[in-house]
């Protein structure tokens, strides 16, 4: 015999109030997928990077969407401005979607990471590359920022450069912690009066980096070199250096991270820092594809790869 119940559920109004309360107190979401049969495929991984029009992360986003196609995963992609608001918004719709797993790279307003934290409640993987944190123990892909940022220092060194300017990002982000750090040990080595480093307070735009010029090249010392963590300010510095007529690499060397070809047209004598972006990301893929099979048992791995200088 066959029978079919129709089960519902009625609260009272001020049950069904309390009961919503208690979820918003203790930070439960509805998770859309466990309203499904358990054990249907989740084949969505997200990609979430600061701002998809920088050369570094779209490559990180194609290389990542080649592999994980290849898979049988389709990427979702979010951008978050640089906004540690959208940034949590992108989040809660991971969890409220039940995303497979997370490859992140963090916003430049972000320092409390409770929110990245809150993946791990929901079993979603997460896997940090470039721009990560020390406060959140998974898996990290990084460059060796620390020593290439010395390396530099020290080819300018030997270059003649004796007043050398760092211009880098909030210290709160490990990626620019470690270069500012990396900068002031060989400066500090090679036992050179003059340092200093320029945190531009603004986001990184071209404008920001015009801005930026002006104010290095405002001081009675003058720098005889820049390091320069943005190839989007360093846009805006070269674009400043032309109007106020100051020679490169004749009155003042350069050295930037990425190896936009913008810069190359500004100035055929820009040095570049180059990331290996197809290393990170396979790098960056291969781990998150891991702990999603693995779930229970996510070692914090950190895999480190060497940045080339190319040095003009």
């Amino acid at each position: 015999m066959n029978s079919k119940f129709t089960t519902q559920l009625f609260l009272k109004e001020d049950t069904r109030k309390r009961i919503q309360a208690y979820a918003k107190k203790h930070g439960y979401k509805t998770n859309m997928n466990a309203l499904q049969l358990r054990g249907s495929v989740k084949n969505v991984i997200a990609v979430i990077v600061p701002n998809i029009n920088h050369v570094f992360f779209s490559k990180i986003i194609s290389v990542i969407t080649n592999l994980a196609y290849k898979d049988g995963f389709i990427v979702s992609v979010f951008q978050t401005n640089e906004s540690l608001e959208i940034e949590k918004q992108v989040l809660n719709s991971v969890i409220l979607n039940n995303i497979a797993g997370v490859i992140a790279s963090i916003s430049m307003e972000t320092s409390n990471v409770e929110h990245f934290r809150a993946l791990k409640k929901y079993k979603i993987p997460l896997v940090m590359f470039d721009r990560v944190t020390d406060k959140i123990k998974v898996p990290k892909v990084e460059s060796n920022n620390f020593e290439v940022v010395s390396e530099v220092v020290k080819n300018l060194y030997q270059d003649g450069c004796r007043r050398i300017v760092h211009v880098t990002g909030p210290k709160k982000i490990s990626v620019f912690k470690n270069r500012n750090k990396g900068y002031y040990h060989m400066i500090e080595k090679l036992g050179l009066p003059y340092a200093s480093s320029c945190t531009p307070k603004k986001e990184f735009t071209i404008e920001t980096g015009k801005e930026t010029a002006k104010k290095i090249f405002s001081k009675k010392i003058k720098p005889d070199a820049i390091i320069c963590d943005s190839d989007v300010l360093m846009t805006g510095i070269l674009f400043q250096l032309k109007e106020m007529q100051i020679k490169v690499p004749e009155d003042v060397k350069i050295v930037s991270f990425g190896d936009n070809p913008v810069l190359n047209i500004l100035t055929p004598n820009v040095s570049s820092i180059i990331q290996p972006m197809n290393e990170i990301a396979n790098a960056s893929y291969e781990l998150l594809k891991n702990a999603i099979s693995e779930k229970e048992n996510i070692q914090p791995i950190k895999q480190i790869f060497n940045a080339n200088l190319i040095y003009r």
